[in-house]
């Protein structure tokens, strides 16, 4: 008896196969609590006769947001793709014994 495992089988349907990788820590990103620890030293430190502007400092928080917002959309869709792909091979899995014009 042969052993198939289950990405030939993909493979031979056209269908790459989707393999998760774990998230790895990578020290030089920085998060929302770097964000907030480095805005609250620059608050600390600022000149008191000359406080930044309140509009450099909602810019700031707006571009760290949407930075923010753009990873998560970008994790959203590798789910949705590995979603698609495992959807892919099991309506080709259906499809085993019957006949299909390709």
């Amino acid at each position: 008896m042969t052993h198939v495992t289950t990405d030939e089988v993909l493979a031979s349907l056209g269908i790459k196969p989707f393999h998760e990788k774990a998230p790895v820590n990578d020290p030089s990103k920085l998060g929302m609590e770097d964000f907030l620890t480095l805005m609250i030293t620059e608050l600390n430190n600022q000149d008191p006769f000359e406080p930044m502007d309140n509009t450099q400092m909602i810019a700031q928080m707006a571009q760290f947001a949407s930075v923010s917002g753009l990873d998560q959309l970008n994790k959203s869709f590798a789910e949705l793709s590995a979603n698609l792909t495992s959807d892919q091979a099991l309506q080709a899995g259906a499809l085993v014994g019957r006949q299909v014009l390709v």
